[in-house]
């Protein structure tokens, strides 16, 4: 059984979810593979303004759109959930889709490759 502790954390990260449900109108999936903690950084500080970043273990989060879509009988969010499989984000907005792209697409960076790795694109 987790402590009581540890509860009150997945309360409280769950609790966040919920507020950025309400606040925000849109979002989008967006997929962290080989992202850095500083591309991340600057990615949040870049739509700080208008959108949020959410990050976190795929069960919690899952489980926190499912209460919330039983809550507010919006079951949307219980769908998306099964969505939330690998690594992988939420960026919620309030701003037009196409822009928080564009911003967020402002801090790709190359990187060379990894053995092991699968390329997106041909490699010549």
């Amino acid at each position: 059984m987790p402590s009581a502790a540890r509860l009150v954390k997945k309360e409280v990260f769950a609790q966040k979810i919920f507020d950025m449900l309400d606040k925000y109108d849109a979002g989008f999936i967006v997929h962290a593979d080989n992202v850095s903690s500083k591309q991340f950084m600057d990615i949040r500080r870049g739509i700080r303004d208008t959108s949020a970043v959410l990050m976190g273990k795929n069960t919690m989060v899952r489980r926190a759109f499912r209460v919330y879509a039983e809550k507010n009988n919006k079951p949307f969010w219980a769908e998306l959930s099964k969505l939330l499989v690998g690594n992988v984000g939420i960026v919620f907005t309030t701003a037009p889709l196409a822009d928080i792209k564009e911003e967020i697409a402002k801090y790709k960076v190359g990187a060379p490759a990894k053995a092991g790795s699968i390329a997106p694109v041909d490699v010549i």
